[in-house]
């Protein structure tokens, strides 16, 4: 849950201001000087506290939702991903020119009245690239994530030149894309491409996976793609040595990030109660780790009460779509007890 990162701050000294004007020192117990004093060598100031706390906070808040969400909603898994391999022609060569260059991933459906699913995501694990000769690439490769549906760039991932070699280079992203049609692609505009066709093995394998979530009502697309304007694009077989790992899946992490406004309250209470556990196991020696222990414990328990209390309210307030496609069965989960 990506979108949640730094959305809480910490009040003072110059610290960044979080978009959701809460922060975790304004918490009950909670001072900028307690923080800065459980620092130890690794973490240096308060920041580097709040960096750790944050971080296993949000794993834990990511955990949460999804067992509580659970309990009432079962979604759709895909368990493999697809993999486009790095077989290449490296004696047939496309010469460098000023256009993006690579590969697409598309979902498009049969049906307008189709409802496809409000939880569905692309997740790219990593990507490869083939370089020919990387002294003609200039100071950098560029890949950028483009949504096909808008024309608008995503994301942009930047390899400088010394963290590249001739051959094979892999980069991991481990991103999500609240998207439906992405292309995946380079600036060509100094890069020679090698030929790779689009192996039929990855492309089936693709087809077969979307069909879990949207059995036969869904047509992808996996397929080369080169453009100078993404509203034009041209497609063929070829991904000119730009190949990855990625699959489409199903996580009730789009519900959190469409109502950060609503979600940060608990994840507030979670980051204190998470605060009190590095304050309890702090090998530091002072008056916050040292004296009071018990009122850590304390806070610790009302935070965790809170967290728990007010996530389970605001996940039962919500009402998913019936026919969302990720749902099993499309609907919602009843445990029915019969009585003798």
């Amino acid at each position: 849950m990506e979108c949640l990162k730094d959305y809480i701050g910490v009040l003072g000294c110059g610290a960044p201001v979080p978009a959701s004007g809460k922060y975790l020192n304004t918490l009950p117990g909670i001072s900028l000087e307690s923080i800065e004093k459980l620092a130890n060598d690794e973490q240096k100031n308060f920041l580097g506290v709040w960096k750790n706390v944050q971080e296993r906070a949000l794993a834990k808040f990511k955990i949460e939702v999804t067992q509580k969400f659970s309990s009432e909603f079962k979604l759709k898994q895909i368990r493999t991903s697809t993999d486009l391999l790095r077989k290449i022609d490296a004696d047939t060569t496309t010469p460098a020119s000023a256009i993006q260059r690579g590969f697409s991933v598309e979902l498009k459906y049969r049906n307008s009245n189709f409802t496809s699913s409000n939880l569905q995501l692309i997740y790219v694990e990593s990507l490869s690239f083939y370089i020919v000769d990387k002294t003609t690439i200039g100071t950098s490769f560029v890949i950028k994530i483009t949504d096909l549906e808008t024309g608008a760039v995503v994301d942009t991932i930047t390899i400088p030149v010394p963290e590249i070699v001739d051959g094979w280079n892999e980069k991991v992203l481990n991103k999500y894309y609240d998207l439906t049609r992405i292309a995946i692609t380079y600036d060509a505009t100094l890069v020679d491409g090698v030929q790779q066709l689009i192996n039929q093995l990855s492309v089936n394998g693709f087809y077969s996976s979307i069909s879990i979530i949207y059995g036969g009502y869904c047509d992808p697309f996996l397929r080369g793609i080169e453009f100078s304007d993404p509203e034009t694009p041209s497609f063929g077989t070829d991904i000119f040595g730009l190949t990855g790992k990625f699959s489409v899946c199903c996580k009730f992490d789009k519900i959190v990030c469409s109502n950060k406004d609503l979600f940060v309250y608990p994840l507030w209470y979670l980051c204190g109660a998470e605060l009190m556990i590095e304050r309890l196991n702090s090998d530091r020696t002072n008056e916050f780790t040292t004296i009071a222990l018990d009122k850590a414990t304390e806070l610790y328990k009302d935070f965790m009460a809170e967290f728990d209390r007010s996530l389970t309210q605001l996940i039962d307030s919500i009402s998913l779509d019936g026919d969302d496609a990720c749902l099993v069965c499309n609907e919602k989960l009843q445990t029915v007890e019969s009585q003798m």
